[in-house]
């Protein structure tokens, strides 16, 4: 774990490394591993989209963790913007407020992800959506 820090860039055997111990549920090693990870490593659209996969097949504290790397990196990837609008529906409260989180971080504008926001209201569960009801908010505020 401690190499992967050393690494310029990821290959596909390192970042399936990764993504296997991360679905093995250890904190402590998915806590230094993701640590490990640089900026410029973030930078992989590999990276960034195999890591997004990986929430909700993962412990909540290593989920978290994941987001919160995924604030450090320089920007996101299109690709994973895209594919967070096929699961939006799918997200916890939790998953979705993490989401909206990052994504405020990241100052996202993508259209076809408001506008799947938007077909989420009214929504069942209201704290879900006081949420998307707030970030929507906030995006018009710009």
């Amino acid at each position: 774990m401690e190499r992967v820090a050393l690494l310029s860039e990821l290959d596909d055997s390192v970042i399936d490394s990764i993504l296997r111990i991360l679905l093995e549920g250890e904190y402590f090693q998915s806590y230094l591993l993701l640590k490990s990870l640089s900026s410029d490593q973030l930078e992989s659209e590999n990276l960034q989209l195999k890591l997004f996969k990986i929430i909700g097949k993962v412990d909540y504290g290593i989920e978290n963790m994941i987001f919160d790397k995924l604030s450090d990196a320089p920007h996101l990837n299109k690709a994973v913007v895209d594919h967070s609008i096929t699961i939006l529906r799918n997200l916890s409260g939790a998953q979705l407020v993490r989401l909206l989180k990052l994504y405020s971080h990241h100052e996202i504008k993508e259209t076809g992800f408001f506008e799947e926001l938007s077909r989420m209201i009214p929504n069942e569960n209201p704290f879900v959506e006081k949420q998307v009801l707030q970030f929507l908010d906030g995006r018009e505020d710009e």
